[in-house]
């Protein structure tokens, strides 16, 4: 994070003096106008010295930018561990984000409930409280065995080989441990209050997932207006400025 605002705001002051450089440009064109002016008396010696003084702030504005710049430059290779005698060229941030009428809300929504890696691990530790509590509430249970076996009544070897006088017995055996189900019991009920407190933790992490993605849709709506709305008033401000050098020109 701390290289990318390093980055930008390099960025930033290159634009910045690409701006101030053209008004300096523009500004000059003018001046040269209206000294021409001035040599006829069709303006005050006032005008000029308005427009000098412009000139010098500018031009003092221009190496306050390209001091900065360099500045930046420095603080941006420290951070990505660049030495300082290595040339760097910077490009504007290219944009390909989707805008506002390409989303998807709820399909955002679904595929980050899905995804993110932190809901996938709270989700395997529910499972897990899940299997906990299924295995403390069968220690509750009484344990049954069965058993079979084959044999006959008579035992008697010599009529051992009658097959009609054999037959199946089976013996169910139940056992149930009276002495620790009070503290099994305990176990089980500490095991589903944990269970019921991680479902609600997962619920609410979930409900914070669906809150980020609104919040960053709700955000590039803001940004896109903004956008918008700066659009107009530079395009204002040029036909402004279009009116204004006509009308000292002419």
């Amino acid at each position: 994070i701390e290289v990318i605002e390093a980055y930008g705001s390099t960025i930033k002051l290159q634009t910045n003096l690409e701006v101030t450089a053209r008004a300096l440009n523009e500004l000059n064109k003018n001046y040269e106008v209206m000294s021409e002016k001035y040599q006829l008396k069709m303006v005050t010696k006032n005008v000029l010295l308005e427009m000098e003084y412009s000139i010098s702030d500018l031009e003092s504005t221009i190496i306050q930018i390209k001091n900065g710049i360099e500045i930046s430059k420095i603080d941006l290779k420290n951070k990505i561990g660049m030495n300082q005698d290595e040339p760097i060229e910077l490009k504007e941030f290219q944009d390909n984000s989707p805008k506002a009428s390409e989303i998807n809300l709820s399909e955002d929504i679904a595929y980050a409930k899905e995804n993110n890696l932190n809901i996938k691990i709270v989700k395997i530790g529910t499972r897990l409280k899940e299997a906990s509590e299924v295995m403390d509430r069968a220690a509750l249970l009484p344990q049954v065995n069965f058993q079979f076996n084959y044999g006959k009544e008579d035992p008697e070897l010599s009529k051992s080989m009658d097959i009609g006088e054999w037959n199946w017995g089976a013996t169910v055996a139940v056992n149930y441990d009276i002495w620790y189900w009070g503290k099994n019991k305990n176990k089980y009920e500490r095991a589903k209050n944990e269970t019921v407190k991680v479902k609600e933790d997962e619920k609410n992490y979930l409900n914070n997932i669906e809150l980020s993605v609104r919040n960053g849709y709700l955000e590039i709506l803001r940004i896109e207006q903004t956008i918008a709305a700066k659009e107009k008033l530079v395009a204002s401000a040029k036909e402004n400025f279009e009116i204004e050098r006509e009308r000292m020109v002419n």
